[in-house]
């Protein structure tokens, strides 16, 4: 059993996905025999300077430290360091990113007191992301502030010395390997835990309690139910996927309904526009921010997801993560970010690069697959990655 301490930025609950993704993993290890303690460093939300209160997530109950915003910094590590030794922390895992502890997203200032925290400690460090500007084609104002972050970051990695660096997504993981720093893939899980199945037509009742044609609701009718969850990135386009399905489908006699769930964030301009694109075939509904049941009912129930994250970084998508988690297959429309390196293709069979023969394949059936525990298997590998060079060591000495 080891006592491990996960620090992050924010853990408002709804308000920030590597808070509730940090939650999740941290009730699964719980639950897998650890004992974990919660630590916000730099919380907007928290209730005063220091609120202790304790959260809860997948049934556990975890004790949690949320130091506001505004407190001075040395402060909130001095009761962070405080609330770690309490806890005799065998580890902490810093889920890094950087605009969570600094608006600009450079950590500059911020590396030998988050070093000094750790100290005595195993230290982890997930990369929830990087650095901006690394892709081609972007702005110099993005390659010059991620300049500065990458410097940031490295200085970071170089003062934790952390036993291991995780990554969600292949590309991160190759930028990493190219500024010298060796990293591992850790699958996201969804932040939406696999349900029981939903009511016969819950899915078609509350369309049709907001206003969408009977038609197209798909209770009795030939329909393809597409999904958008979450936020709508600002350089996703609806085409040319959707002028592919909407014409295939009319092939099939079949109509097409695209579901947006959760909230839209900067791309709701984007909805917007698409939602006065109808026609004969197509039609739109927004059913807006839901709890978590509802969250996975709608998973269950459409017929595919559609993803508005890049395919280089579709990993660090948690969005995309629940969508597989639920056994749903996934298009992935966006492929405008190149890194200049050849990029291994995601191993998931559900998830699907847009091509010109997507609708067709689509119409021959798209196979789903049972759901998966993905919070469960997070924290598995999570683990495993974290503890086995640990293994071997004590064996040795042994």
């Amino acid at each position: 059993m080891r006592r491990i301490a996960f620090v992050t930025g924010c853990l408002e609950p709804g308000r920030d996905g590597v808070g509730d993704y940090t939650r999740d993993l941290a009730a699964e290890c719980v639950r897998a025999g650890h004992d974990c303690l919660l630590v916000a460093l730099n919380d907007p939300h928290a209730s005063g300077e220091r609120d202790e209160r304790s959260q809860s997530a997948r049934g556990v109950t975890l004790p949690a430290l949320r130091l506001h915003a505004a407190q001075p910094w040395d402060a909130r590590f001095a009761a962070a360091a405080r609330s770690l030794d309490a806890a005799a922390a065998d580890d902490v895992s810093y889920q890094f990113v950087p605009y969570a502890l600094h608006p600009k997203g450079i950590v500059t200032g911020l590396e030998a007191p988050l070093a000094k925290l750790a100290r005595g400690r195993e230290t982890h460090l997930m990369c929830h992301e990087l650095w901006v500007g690394a892709e081609r084609g972007a702005t110099l104002r993005h390659r010059l502030v991620g300049r500065l972050q990458r410097a940031a970051v490295l200085r970071l990695v170089r003062e934790l010395a952390p036993r291991v660096v995780h990554t969600s997504n292949a590309a991160y993981r190759e930028l990493l390997a190219l500024a010298g720093v060796p990293a591992r893939v850790l699958p996201l899980c969804g932040s939406v835990p696999v349900a029981e199945p939903p009511p016969a037509e819950w899915l078609a009742q509350e369309l049709l309690a907001r206003g969408v044609p009977a038609e197209f609701t798909g209770s009795g009718e030939p329909v393809w139910r597409l999904g958008v969850f979450g936020s709508i990135h600002p350089g996703w386009a609806p085409e040319p996927l959707l002028d592919a399905v909407v014409a295939e489908a009319r092939r099939a006699g079949r109509r097409v309904l695209l579901v947006s769930i959760g909230r839209q964030g900067h791309g709701a301009e984007t909805w917007t526009r698409l939602g006065r694109r109808r026609s004969a075939g197509f039609a739109t509904c927004t059913l807006g921010e839901r709890n978590g049941r509802e969250l996975s009912w709608f998973l269950q129930s459409i017929d595919v997801g559609v993803a508005t994250t890049p395919w280089a970084l579709i990993g660090k998508s948690a969005t995309v993560a629940a969508m597989l988690d639920h056994g749903l297959p996934v298009v992935v429309p966006r492929d405008d970010v190149n890194f200049g390196f050849k990029l291994p293709p995601p191993d998931d069979a559900l998830l699907h690069r847009y091509e010109p023969d997507f609708a067709r394949r689509m119409a021959s059936g798209l196979l789903r697959r049972e759901p998966v525990d993905g919070a469960a298997l997070l924290a598995a590998r999570f683990l495993v990655d974290l503890h086995a060079d640990m293994d071997v060591e004590a064996a040795a000495g042994g």
